[in-house]
């Protein structure tokens, strides 16, 4: 379902990230664990295709992430960053219904969740 293969990542000549390999299944939960400025959050960039790897490639379902367009990619993955949200009050509530944002038809303006 995920495979990273031989993935580096360099920023402004500096590595930060080198011959990454990884397999993940569908179904299965990793972790991603390391020091401050290990690479962890570059990683995740890469995985969700908001940054190119210096080499490399990361296929997501058979195809390369950054094939993918930010819709379709959006309805199977979402990553919220370190620094979250706008600072503006919102609830988890509505913050986890953004993430059905990408499911919506070009005329659907509102996104309903049923409370389990």
């Amino acid at each position: 379902m995920l495979e990273i293969i031989n993935v580096s990542k360099q920023v402004d000549g500096k590595p930060i990230l080198e011959n990454i390999n990884l397999n993940v299944q569908k179904g299965k939960c990793i972790g991603l664990i390391g020091p401050n400025g290990a690479g962890k959050s570059t990683i995740i960039k890469l995985i969700s295709a908001l940054e190119k790897p210096s080499s490399g490639q990361i296929n997501f379902m058979g195809k390369n992430v950054q094939g993918w367009s930010v819709k379709k990619l959006a309805k199977h993955m979402a990553v919220l960053t370190q620094e979250g949200l706008a600072p503006y009050p919102i609830t988890v509530y509505d913050s986890v219904l953004m993430g059905r944002y990408p499911h919506l038809g070009f005329f659907k303006g509102k996104v309903s969740m049923t409370m389990i």
